[in-house]
């Protein structure tokens, strides 16, 4: 039985597309190009928004009009996770 003020949370799935994939795939590359360890860097802060995603999902902003797809900007890379949130999948 739910407690007064408990929060219930769901256990989120998070699907890549082959598109993002790719993208993060292409992005890692070239930042190891650049420098060393800078492609673990990107992936790790990548890694990291999933996990916030996953744990607050509708917690980031609607950019469609439709309030179906949301987005949420990657703080020291210039990339952008855009995600949908479909039953107990992102």
């Amino acid at each position: 039985m739910k407690k007064s003020g408990e929060i219930i949370r769901m256990d989120y799935k998070i699907i890549i597309s082959v598109d993002a994939e790719n993208d993060t795939n292409d992005a890692y590359i070239y930042y190891e190009d650049i420098q060393n360890g800078l492609g673990e860097r990107f992936l790790s802060e990548l890694v990291e928004f999933y996990q916030k995603i996953k744990e607050h999902p509708t917690y980031f902003f609607f950019v469609s009009e439709n309030k179906t797809i949301r987005s949420v900007a990657l703080k020291i890379f210039p990339y952008k996770i855009v995600y949908e949130i479909d039953g107990d999948e992102i």
